[in-house]
């Protein structure tokens, strides 16, 4: 398993692993949109696990600041997807990890 950034290429696998988790299609034309709008973005991290040249997890992170204290960023974890044939596996793991 290789874990790197996300590129373009993976958005079509990844509408098929949102497809697995919510059971509904999403609009491929909009996330490629989307996903050159966050690309640019340095408060978004998109990340993607791949297996014999295929997309099988993928995680963003977006980092927040903050108003209290130290005023330290935090990041929040959204849209973490992992194909069902290969969770409990560590994919997720993985992932986090990055």
């Amino acid at each position: 398993m290789v874990i790197r950034e996300m590129i373009a290429n993976d958005i079509p696998e990844l509408a098929q692993l949102y497809r697995q988790f919510w059971n509904e299609d999403s609009c491929i034309e909009t996330m490629y949109i989307q996903f050159d709008k966050l690309q640019k973005n340095n408060s978004y991290i998109l990340v993607s696990a791949i297996e014999n040249n295929k997309l099988i997890g993928s995680v963003m992170g977006v980092i927040c600041e903050e108003l209290y204290g130290n005023c330290k960023p935090f990041l929040v974890l959204e849209n973490m997807i992992v194909h069902k044939n290969y969770r409990n596996k560590g994919v997720g793991k993985a992932l986090l990890l990055e």
